[in-house]
């Protein structure tokens, strides 16, 4: 079976002989379009369930990661757990290492640093990001555009965009 691109040339090609006017299809070619014709809707709709079977898998992708986040997050919460109830009772006991097939132990921690007064902290400890650069605000660069109808000097209005929808 022909392409679906090489149907729409065909397709529009017989649409720019029936517009004019002194043409008249004999009966056979007459059928020869509507073959065209008929063989470009089913090709299309192919290509539409295509699109629809696609939508459903990447769907169902989605609720698997969805349930694979979960169950990570359960997991991650049950480590976290049994970890501070290892550590809990290490320090109940007094001991700092436990070996056989694995090894438990305590570790203290790398300092950290808190901030309880950031007014009495010198200028030489502290950061001052530079501030992002200016950026165009679209929306409200298209909702101008939707009110007035002007367009805002250094942009482009694009309307003469199409997608595929299919239901």
């Amino acid at each position: 079976m022909r392409k679906l691109y090489e149907l729409s040339e065909d397709y529009q090609r017989i649409l720019e002989i029936i517009e004019d006017d002194e043409f008249t299809p004999t009966e056979d070619e007459f059928k020869a379009m509507l073959k065209v014709e008929d063989d470009f809707h089913s090709k299309a709709q192919n290509v539409g369930k295509l699109i629809a079977s696609i939508n459903v898998d990447i769907e169902a992708f989605k609720a698997k990661q969805e349930r694979a986040a979960v169950q990570e997050k359960s997991a991650t919460n049950k480590r976290d757990y049994l970890k501070g109830y290892a550590l809990w009772c290490l320090q109940q006991a007094g001991v700092k290492k436990v070996e056989g097939e694995v090894t438990v132990r305590r570790q203290n921690a790398a300092p950290s640093c808190g901030v309880v007064d950031e007014n009495l902290i010198p200028e030489s400890f502290m950061v001052f990001p530079e501030p992002p650069p200016p950026r165009v605000d679209k929306r409200a660069v298209l909702d101008h555009f939707k009110e007035t109808g002007e367009i805002v000097p250094g942009v482009e209005i694009v309307t003469d965009r199409e997608f595929v929808v299919v239901k």
